[in-house]
């Protein structure tokens, strides 16, 4: 049997979601089931104070909130927002900085974005205000933030503001429309999203929530697996980037649709165009973004390098080297998720199996294992008990091996899968008694262990194999017992 292998699934399965940002006035879940208790008591307490128009108490409360908390890029700019009315307008615009360095790509970047631009314009510095505006423009074309600051612009050289003025009512209206089709999506009215999107695409042309519309428009294409609707999801990326080819080559929105048109080449088969799609983004001024395609692109070789070892048997070191250095790009990057970091380390565990490294691989995966305990990660560390038994089981530790596969079944055994379309759990149900078996187990352990993998997956390659030894077994054990029986008349000693 070979290694299992799960390549670049483990991002293709992702939400489509993923790869967009966060609608306006949502708000990042904390990772790993944090203290959202204490975070929601400070919230509430910060609110309350800035409801009573107490709001150098209220920015003090907001700044409580840990740098640790995945609320606090939010919460440095409500911070910042209430310094903003306090008056302090230099702690302000400081505290703007530091939510925009935070995660620069975010929905709070950009309205730091604008809220900063609009703060430094009440304090004279016109010249600032337009920096923030001209980022932006540049970087977030999509955004609602967008259309407030045009009209900022408008009113900072002393233009007529009707048009400005214009473009955020019809703002307003198409974000209204997005909002109510996203809605729909979640309520598993695809269709009806697909209107909604549709009618805020043609209705509103032109403003930011059109660009969102179009976004989500194709992400919900690629969704199906029919060439067709994959088609229909290409060219809307391409549309997207067709429009802010002049004004915003770099955005956020034209980086995630270079990067879900890789995805769909790989998809397609067409390797070579992703591997030219994905390394052109792994030189993006967005770090979040250029950490995300190194992994991509780490998948991507992965799978060739599979399929060549497959054919070849064999492949030089320094391939192996090189794979890894993209993964430990991504895990090095204060920018990429935790779950790109985790997916990257789960990619070196397993290239270390396939490179006939299990010692290396066992060491890795306990690492792993170690470092990442909290349930949002539940899937790779199924994935990494697996490889850590496979790894176990070649250098002979055959307890061990047993531990680790027992694990992902306590995890997912009755589920099925761990991953979308991945055999795992099957897997880890063979290997269970294929070490069972090496080691003699007993008759009992061993049809036992049989009989968990020929009742959860009977049609399975594995559950065939099963059968067959089994069956093979139990002829030489009854061939065995016949001849001890002829010897025994024949008046051997036992």
């Amino acid at each position: 049997m070979k290694h299992a292998s799960f390549g670049l699934v483990w991002l293709l399965v992702l939400p489509p979601w993923y790869w967009g940002v966060m609608a306006p006035g949502q708000t990042a879940a904390p990772a790993g089931g944090g203290p959202t208790a204490t975070v929601d008591a400070i919230w509430q307490e910060a609110t309350r104070l800035e409801a009573d128009g107490k709001f150098e108490e209220a920015a003090a409360q907001y700044a409580a909130i840990s740098t640790d908390s995945p609320d606090w890029q939010k919460a440095a700019v409500q911070a910042a927002g209430c310094l903003e009315k306090a008056g302090k307008l230099a702690d302000a615009v400081a505290r703007y900085d530091a939510a925009i360095a935070r995660n620069p790509s975010a929905y709070w970047a950009e309205l730091a974005l604008f809220q900063k631009a609009r703060t430094c314009s009440a304090m004279a510095n016109v010249a600032e205000a337009r920096r923030c505006i001209d980022r932006l423009k540049a970087r977030f074309p999509d955004s609602s933030s967008l259309a407030d600051a045009l009209l900022l612009e408008a009113q900072i050289e002393g233009r007529n503001t009707a048009a400005a003025e214009a473009l955020v009512a019809r703002e307003r209206e198409a974000t209204a429309l997005y909002k109510q089709a996203m809605q729909a999506d979640r309520n598993k009215d695809e269709a009806g999203a697909m209107q909604l999107l549709d009618a805020a695409i043609l209705q509103y042309s032109g403003t930011p929530a059109a660009l969102r519309c179009r976004d989500a428009r194709a992400h919900l294409l690629t969704r199906h697996k029919q060439p067709e609707a994959r088609a229909q999801a290409a060219a809307e990326f391409l549309h997207i980037l067709m429009l802010v080819a002049d004004s915003a080559p770099n955005s956020r929105i034209a980086d995630t649709a270079r990067m879900r048109l890789a995805a769909l080449h790989h998809s397609r088969q067409d390797r070579q165009e992703a591997i030219a799609a994905y390394e052109a983004l792994t030189r993006s001024e967005d770090k979040a973004v250029a950490s995300r395609a190194s992994l991509q692109l780490a998948g991507l070789h992965f799978e060739l390098m599979q399929r060549e070892k497959f054919s070849s048997g064999s492949l030089a070191d320094s391939r192996w080297d090189d794979l890894r250095a993209l993964c430990n790009r991504v895990v090095a990057s204060e920018d990429a998720k935790p779950v790109e970091r985790a997916r990257a380390e789960v990619m070196i565990i397993e290239s270390l199996a396939w490179q006939d490294r299990p010692a290396d691989a066992l060491a890795a995966a306990e690492a792993f294992l170690a470092k990442y305990q909290s349930s949002g990660f539940k899937q790779d560390v199924a994935t990494v008990h697996f490889f850590a038994g496979e790894a176990a089981q070649r250098t002979k530790q055959y307890d061990k091996a047993l531990s680790h596969f027992r694990l992902v079944i306590g995890a997912y055994g009755g589920l099925g899968e761990v991953w979308p379309g991945v055999d795992l759990v099957a897997r880890t149900y063979f290997r269970i008694w294929e070490t069972l078996r090496w080691t003699k187990a007993s008759a009992e352990e061993l049809a036992k262990a049989a009989d968990a993998l020929l009742t959860e997956f009977p049609e399975s390659s594995y559950a065939k194999h099963v059968r067959i030894e089994t069956e093979q077994d139990a002829r030489k054990a009854e061939i065995a017992a016949k001849i001890k029986m002829r010897l025994q008349q024949a008046g051997f000693k036992e």
